[in-house]
Formats: structure tokens, C-alpha cells, sequence
């Protein structure tokens, strides 16, 4: 028995033997003239593509209903079409691989019935090698006139241009056969280099100024391709202007640039404050760089190269053009931060003996130099011992040492239980900015040798 699911004639897929009595009450209403012809397309599907469709061909479709069947040995399928003709291929059929025969019954409100078929649907086995993906398309920038060099991946694909080769600009079509085609889009969005002039000052009222723009693809661009305003030669207002400036290459992809023109007075560029170490007692030589745009003459004093004494010293600049003077100034800073060299400490006598406990007077030469102070100032700062001072066994008499003058002192013969004695003497030597180094000797009391 064939159960109507809804009413409009449409029927649930069945298999095997309900499929058979399914078809024989079918057949039993059918004339006895041969099958008209049916077309497939397609005629071949990969196995478990259960989304595969196919449309069928040389068909007129049922007024009441249009059953296909698929058989395959003993296995049939029955599934129903609407007037499109477009059949959902059936998981069953979709499953089993092998040659399946397609056939349709078209029925009509008048019962008239149309038989169509056989076809022959194949079922394969899916492939086992996926086809190589291609990319839809392929951007890159031109890096020459002639355009670029452009890599892709298009697997084991076999293509009329392959990866790396040089596109031109614009769009280029690479077919790959059977794979399919894929684009490769060459485009220019880099803009020009523009240079444009410096600031700078003139007396006229009609300066003129160059302006140039070079591209990766085009190269010099044509004065046709650039614009500034106001134009070189235009009439310009005393005081400053600034000059704006574009240019564009062959695809329109802009640059821009700007600077200023002062027409009158010339325009100085000056450093900021110099500060330089001191490199003798006369000073140091100090160089810089100052400029004046739109003059005719300049100058500054001191002069750049001249040696600057210790101290601040003011460097005037003047410069002059048909239209008027303009001066400024700044400042040069020489100082004397180093500190003097001490080249040696001796101490005299350098060795106190006997140890009788009695005051010795020593005294100490210092040799230093300093970069700017011809003679430094050398003043002994402490003392120090290696024993405890005025300690028991020493003679336990105080002071053991005194600092007489800025190189004399006395130190006390004496040691501690018969330990010889080791006095560090400190000294100090600043020049006369203040920058100070130290230094130290050492006296000792010990028996001489061979005592």
C-alpha cells in the first residue's frame, strides 16, 4: 500500500520489497508502450555527497505525481520530483557506489501515466587526492615600470604563469587548466617624492623657487604634474609666505610639501647656547654654524674658530640685504670643570727614626697640572695611621701628628709594641675654579735595614 504523506500526492522513499509491490501496482496502470527517453545530468556523483542533486531530462512532468526509482540489484529506492525536475539524490542511493538504472512514472490528474527510463546513474568512490585550491585573487604593489614580481601558492596546479614571475601593472588572468583561473592585480598606490626649497628670504617680491617630484613607476614627473601656490614668480606680500606644493604621478596617487619665502629682510639662523670645556688658561676655540638666508652680507663676531675666554661671552650677528638689516644673538659658555693632575707626592724624611717618641718635622712636595690654572694649590686634608693613635705601648702621648702648614707637618717617632707604623697623609689639590683631585704618601716608622 502507497500512503499519501499530505495530501498533495507526495510519497516517503521506500526500499526494497515495499518498493516492489510499490512498482508493480504502478506498472499495473501503465500501457504496454516502450519507456520514452530520460537524460541525466549529471550522470555521474561522488559517493556520501548526499547534497548532490541532478536534473532530469526528456521528462514532462505528472498533474498528480512524478515517481522516480532507483534500482540496483535487489536495492530500490523510490523518491518523488516536483514540476522542476530536479531530484535530491537519496541517502541510500548517495551511500552505495556501482551503476544505479533511473526510472520515472509521470502521473496525471486523468490517470493517464508515462513511463520514462532507463538512465544510468554511476556512484563512485570519492577521490582521494584534493585539487589543489587556487586564491581568487592576487594584489600586489608595482615596484618598477615594468610592474612586479608576484608570488603565489597554487599547489601542484599547473598554470600558464607561475610563482615569481613579472606581471605588469593592471590585471593579468592565470589559467591553471582543469584547476580553474585565479587573477593577479598589479597596482601603483605609492605616491611621489616631492622636494621642495627651503625657508628662505629675498628682497623681491617676485621669488622664484624649483620644485620637483621623482616616482618609483613614472620617474621625473613632468612640470605638469606638480603646482605649488603662490606659483614661482608670483607677486608675494612682504613678510612671510608659506608656499604649499603638490604633485601626483601617472595614477593620481598625490604627494605634498610646503615651505616659506620672507620677502625683506634677511632671515638668521642662529645656534642655540654653546657651552665648551676649557682646553688652556686663554680658554677654548669654539666653532659654529650660523646662517642668513636672503642677504647679501654676514657676519658675526667673535667669529666662528675664535678662542673664547673663561666665562660668557655674547657673539653679535648682522646681515643685510637690499631691503634692511636683521641681527641677533647667542651665547657662548666656556668653563673649567676638569680637575688638576697629580703627578706625584713625595714626603721628606719619609721614614722616622729611631722611634723615640719625638716630634719629626716632614714635609711634602706635590707636582700637578691643570688645564687652565698654571699653578694649582696643594694643602695636606688628614692623617691617618695604621695603628690606633696615642694607644697603650705607643708611648700613649698625645698628638701623634700635627699639620704645620699647607705642605709641613710633625709626625710622632714612636710605633706600638714594636710594630712598625705606617702614617697616610691625604692631600688636596684644586685649581682655581674650584675643581679639586686628591692625592696620598705615606711616612713610616721602621728600624732601617740591616738595624
Amino acid at each position: 500500500m502507497i500512503s499519501d504523506l499530505d495530501g498533495a500526492h507526495k510519497f516517503r522513499p521506500v526500499r526494497k520489497g515495499f518498493a516492489l509491490l510499490v512498482l508493480a501496482c504502478l506498472v499495473s496502470l501503465v500501457s504496454a508502450s516502450a519507456l520514452a527517453q530520460l537524460t541525466l545530468v549529471p550522470t555521474q556523483i561522488n559517493q556520501f555527497d548526499v547534497e548532490t542533486t541532478i536534473t532530469l531530462g526528456g521528462v514532462s512532468p505528472g498533474t498528480d505525481s512524478t515517481m522516480v526509482t532507483f534500482t540496483q540489484g535487489a536495492d530500490v529506492v523510490v523518491t518523488t520530483v516536483d514540476a522542476s525536475l530536479v531530484v535530491a539524490i537519496p541517502g541510500e542511493v548517495a551511500a552505495n557506489a556501482g551503476s544505479w538504472s533511473v526510472t520515472v512514472i509521470a502521473t496525471d490528474l486523468d490517470s493517464t501515466v508515462r513511463n520514462y527510463g532507463p538512465a544510468t546513474l554511476t556512484v563512485v568512490a570519492p577521490p582521494t587526492t584534493i585539487p589543489p585550491q587556487l586564491p581568487e585573487i592576487v594584489v600586489a604593489e608595482a615596484t618598477s615600470p615594468t610592474g612586479a614580481n608576484v608570488t603565489f601558492d597554487v599547489g601542484d596546479a599547473a598554470c600558464d604563469h607561475s610563482s615569481g614571475d613579472l606581471f605588469p601593472l593592471g590585471t593579468t588572468t592565470v589559467n591553471c587548466g582543469a584547476a580553474g583561473a585565479f587573477q593577479v592585480v598589479v597596482t601603483d598606490t605609492t605616491s611621489p617624492v616631492i622636494t621642495v626649497p627651503g625657508d628662505f628670504a629675498t628682497a623681491s617680491n617676485n621669488p622664484t623657487f624649483t620644485v620637483t617630484a621623482t616616482d618609483n613607476i613614472d620617474g621625473a614627473e613632468p612640470a605638469s604634474n606638480i603646482s605649488c601656490s603662490p606659483a614661482s614668480g608670483a607677486t608675494f606680500p612682504n613678510g612671510v609666505t608659506t608656499v604649499l606644493c603638490s604633485a601626483h604621478d601617472a595614477h593620481f596617487n598625490y604627494a605634498f610639501g610646503s615651505f616659506n619665502i620672507n620677502v625683506g629682510v634677511p632671515i638668521l639662523h642662529l645656534p642655540d647656547p654653546i657651552t665648551a670645556e676649557a682646553t688652556s688658561p686663554a680658554g677654548a676655540v669654539v666653532t659654529y654654524t650660523a646662517t642668513a638666508d636672503g642677504a647679501d652680507t654676514f657676519s658675526c663676531s667673535p667669529a666662528s674658530g675664535s678662542t673664547f675666554p673663561l666665562g660668557t661671552t655674547t657673539v653679535n650677528c648682522t646681515a643685510t640685504n637690499a631691503a634692511g638689516t636683521s641681527t641677533g644673538s647667542f651665547t657662548v659658555k666656556v668653563q673649567d670643570t676638569t680637575p688638576p693632575a697629580i703627578n706625584s707626592i713625595t714626603a721628606s724624611p719619609n721614614n722616622l727614626w729611631p722611634d723615640d717618641h719625638k716630634m719629626v718635622n716632614v714635609t711634602l712636595t706635590v707636582s700637578a697640572t691643570d688645564l687652565v690654572d698654571p699653578s694649582p694649590t696643594a694643602t695636606i686634608v688628614s692623617v691617618t695611621a695604621n695603628q690606633p693613635l696615642n694607644s697603650p705601648g705607643s708611648g700613649n702621648t698625645s698628638p701623634d701628628f700635627v699639620i704645620t702648614g699647607n705642605l709641613t707637618l710633625q709626625l710622632r717617632a714612636e710605633r706600638t709594641q714594636g710594630v712598625n707604623r705606617t702614617y697616610t697623609i691625604t692631600v688636596r689639590v684644586c685649581d682655581f675654579s674650584g675643581n679639586c683631585a686628591t692625592g696620598t704618601v705615606t711616612a713610616t716608622v721602621s728600624p732601617p735595614p740591616g738595624s
